[in-house]
């Protein structure tokens, strides 16, 4: 088991480990691990996001 990191940002090859992980257990165990598969694919969105945003205000020259 890894050490607790804290606060420290989750990485998107995080996410997408934990994904894989989640849709082969949503696939064993039932639905009702659903809820962790939508949690992830949820922060991966807002992460994506979050990137997006940054990017098109770094390229952006506001002169």
């Amino acid at each position: 088991m890894k050490p607790s990191q804290g606060n420290l940002p989750v990485k998107k090859k995080d996410l997408h480990d934990g994904l894989k992980n989640a849709v082969m257990i949503v696939e064993k165990f039932g639905d009702k691990y659903w809820p962790i598969f939508e949690r992830l694919e949820s922060e991966l969105t807002i992460l994506e996001r979050r990137e997006e945003r940054l990017a098109r205000f770094r390229q952006t020259d506001f002169e």
